[in-house]
């Protein structure tokens, strides 16, 4: 009887040891999870948003782009666009011999990683010139990024995928992503769904910022 004893005694006490370390150590990773991650071990990064956009039904004819911006680490955002059409065929979405343009103004406080731009996935490499309307390009200047998509392109499967770097170390300031970003067509004469045949530039929604304090 006693032996039962000891050996419940014993087994309680270790029960109650164990749930000791794992509260600790679960308070360990807690205090973990909320240290700030640090920029150059100089500057700590005290807030980051970010921005999921929201799809919406689409009338005939009609075209859109969204754009998500997630927090990677080290001061960098993955941004993604997304084109969005509802079409019967290309050829009744754009004038001919036109372009689809998707273009974002960064902040003054980042920069466009230039080699980790895909499009479906597949890398593509900034190019120097937008003359050129019948392929598809990226082009980077005056921190501006500019997306062409050719008329005889366009679909509803445009992946495009960016990264964006933090540069400025300014303190207690919102470095945000974006000034503007903006989508822009001639639709063609046979899209109902735009009545004026001119160029038409639409805002696309998202923008997201870090700030920081000194170490």
């Amino acid at each position: 009887m006693k032996k039962i004893i000891r050996n419940t005694n014993f087994y309680i006490r270790f029960l109650f040891i164990t749930g000791i370390i794992l509260v600790l150590v679960g308070n360990v990773f807690v205090i973990l999870s909320f240290q700030k991650e640090t920029l150059d071990n100089k500057y700590k990064i005290d807030k980051v948003t970010t921005y999921s956009s929201v799809n919406k039904n689409l009338a005939q004819g009609e075209m859109y782009v969204t754009k998500d911006i997630k927090y990677i680490s080290e001061g960098v955002y993955k941004v993604t666009y997304k084109t969005h059409v509802n079409r019967k065929d290309t050829e009744s979405l754009l004038s001919e011999k036109s372009t689809f343009n998707i273009t974002d103004i960064l902040g003054d406080s980042y920069e466009l990683i230039a080699d980790k731009i895909t499009i479906n996935d597949l890398p593509v490499s900034i190019s120097q010139s937008s003359n050129n309307t019948d392929s598809l390009k990226v082009t980077y200047y005056n921190n501006t990024v500019d997306i062409m998509i050719p008329s005889s392109s366009m679909n509803d499967s445009y992946v495009i995928e960016t990264y964006i770097k933090l540069k400025s170390r300014e303190t207690s300031k919102k470095h945000i992503t974006t000034k503007e970003a903006y989508y822009s067509f001639t639709p063609s004469i046979q899209n109902d769904k735009y009545y004026k045949k001119t160029r038409q530039s639409y805002v696309i929604n998202g923008s997201a910022y870090i700030v920081l304090s000194k170490k």
